[in-house]
């Protein structure tokens, strides 16, 4: 079955793959821990996606943070690429069917506060799947009590 038979008629939740993109900021433990909860939450494949060369040291800490959360192996997968960062992980969430792809966002102040960098706003504008930005990740997640909804279609 070819990628477009699998991706027809599919519907967005629930969700049975979750991606989170690691890119080893000083918050990357607090966003794989978000996503690891959401994985468990709703019994999901969570894919960890590192745009770049992942080196042994990165490597270990990233096997580190998994054992840290209780990932359980048979439950996630590692895919690791070189590219531009944005088509890059949208290429990635496409060929493997993601239906949530879980974000850090800086927050920055202006008029208006924004949450979402460069990147993130690009994913955001051009992601086929639903993407959930979370501008202020913890290592040990709570309930979110606050979320945005945007549903434009253009």
């Amino acid at each position: 079955m070819n990628l477009a038979e699998k991706l027809k008629d599919k519907l967005p939740y629930p969700f049975e793959n979750i991606a989170v993109a690691v890119s080893f900021s000083p918050r990357y433990k607090a966003i794989v821990s978000e996503a690891a909860r959401l994985s468990r939450l709703h019994h999901a494949k969570l894919i960890l996606i590192h745009i770049g060369e992942l080196t042994d040291e990165q490597t270990a800490k990233l096997e580190c943070c998994i054992e840290a959360f209780n990932i359980k192996k048979k439950y996630y997968k590692i895919i690791t690429l070189t590219g531009v960062v944005v088509p890059t992980i949208l290429k990635v969430c496409k060929e493997n069917i993601v239906d949530l792809l879980v974000l850090g966002a800086l927050k920055k102040e202006t008029v208006l506060q924004h949450y979402v960098g460069s990147i993130a706003r690009k994913i955001s504008r051009k992601a086929k799947c639903s993407v959930l930005l979370i501008p202020d990740p913890k290592e040990r997640p709570l309930i979110f009590d606050k979320v945005v909804v945007s549903a434009v279609d253009s």
